[in-house]
């Protein structure tokens, strides 16, 4: 007989998941009665006043934060659909370093409310997710949420999207995010995905104008470079594997390698305007694929350059995918060191190869390690070099493959710093 596995049905495993919460929460969370912990600041305090029992989870890693669960049941309605939702997990960062925070207690970011006792585990995963989310864009971009709307409200219901596709998921409106069917089983990087591509309509620039697979792509970008950061993070052993929730560093893997990898490959050339403009799903991504080539080559402060040098064209519109190719190109202008990351090739690992956007001018190419050999070519321009630290004259602007040649291979990805002349 194959190999087969007996699994429980859904209603009965979700039963039983409730339970174990329930118990671990008895056993290992503290419950507070009649207050709150000390560590929830009074700016706070209102939003969960009269929670006279609650359970509190505390988290120490990847990201400092707190879940507070009120065990009183409430009537809370969203002010999109008016449904009620009777429990709430309001999620708590640490305020260390943030402008608007207390540095030694805590501030709101997200209340995620559920309808069902049965999604209860589920709701705290996800919240558990969207704090680590919040994190990523926090260490990467130094990003909070803006002033105006500081906490994420997370809708979590059991029915269908209303007046929506049945096979919609999830969506965002201001500060309000709704996920649907929550109790109809999915893959966990389904779920991942979904709950990063919701929170990056809501936290990262919105680049419009495409017809498919949706206008906006700042979602399909949220559930791309959240995962990438996320995956990044485990390899590095920042993350643990046991501080993952819903997800498994195998299904990040798995996600990177379908989703991440092969829209990157489409920038090894460079990106054309044309393929920018495009309105497609081939366009959205290339933009993808840009920002997170520009993240990965350069890193993160440098996307995050990018996007802030992303204007549209003309007053009174929005931003498109050509917008923000011109937005690399300024901040590009405006950074006076380049500091590229570039992986050894897995047939040739004593080279490293990338390509580069050069604007005219005078440079001072740096590598680390010593190359024996350098070129850097666009078209029939092609300029060679030996040294490791050399002056780099680039005739015309554009995509330069760069390419790296090294005593030894790379155990490594090597370092190389583009470092413009002063009199530039």
């Amino acid at each position: 007989m194959a190999n087969q596995h007996f699994r429980l049905p859904l209603i009965l495993r979700q039963f039983l998941g409730l339970v174990i919460w329930l118990i671990a929460g008895v056993i290992s969370r503290p419950v507070y009665a009649g207050g709150l912990p000390p560590e929830i600041p009074e700016t706070s305090r209102a939003v969960v006043a009269g929670a006279n029992n609650c359970t509190l989870i505390t988290i120490d890693a990847p990201t400092k934060g707190l879940l507070l669960i009120p065990k009183d049941v409430r009537s809370n309605s969203d002010t999109r659909y008016h449904r009620a939702y009777r429990s709430a997990i309001h999620v708590y960062v640490s305020g260390k370093g943030l402008p608007d925070g207390p540095a030694d207690g805590y501030i709101e970011r997200f209340i995620v409310y559920g309808t069902e006792p049965a999604a209860t585990p589920f709701m705290v995963s996800a919240a558990k997710l969207l704090l680590i989310l919040w994190g990523e864009a926090w260490g990467h971009f130094h990003r909070d949420h803006p002033v105006d709307t500081p906490v994420v409200q997370v809708w979590m219901d059991p029915l269908k999207a209303p007046g929506l596709s049945a096979d919609v998921a999830g969506e965002q409106f201001k500060n309000q995010i709704y996920f649907y069917s929550i109790l109809t089983e999915r893959r966990p990087i389904e779920w991942c995905r979904e709950i990063a591509h919701e929170y990056g309509h809501f936290s990262l620039p919105g680049i419009s104008g495409y017809t498919e697979p949706e206008e906006w792509a700042n979602g399909v970008l949220g559930e791309r470079v959240y995962t990438n950061w996320l995956q990044q993070d485990v390899k590095a052993g920042k993350v643990k594997p046991t501080e993952l929730p819903i997800v498994s560093p195998a299904d990040l893997d798995e996600y990177a390698a379908k989703q991440i990898v092969p829209v990157i490959t489409l920038i090894r050339d460079g990106v054309t305007r044309e393929a920018m403009r495009r309105k497609d799903t081939i366009g959205m991504d290339t933009y993808t694929g840009l920002a997170l080539w520009i993240d990965s080559i350069y890193g993160s402060q440098q996307l995050f350059s990018a996007m802030s040098y992303t204007v549209p064209k003309s007053a009174g519109l929005l931003s498109e995918g050509e917008d923000f190719l011109d937005g690399y190109i300024q901040s590009i202008k405006n950074t006076e060191k380049q500091e590229l990351t570039i992986s050894p090739l897995v047939a040739l690992p004593d080279r490293a190869t990338c390509t580069v956007y050069l604007e005219p001018g005078t440079y001072r190419l740096v590598a680390r390690p010593a190359t024996t050999a350098w070129q850097a070519q666009l078209r029939s321009i092609s300029i060679k070099g030996t040294a490791s630290e050399t002056a780099l004259r680039v005739p015309a602007a554009g995509w330069y493959r760069l390419q790296l040649h090294f005593a030894s291979p790379l155990s490594e990805p090597a370092a190389v710093s583009i470092i413009k002349s002063p009199t530039q």
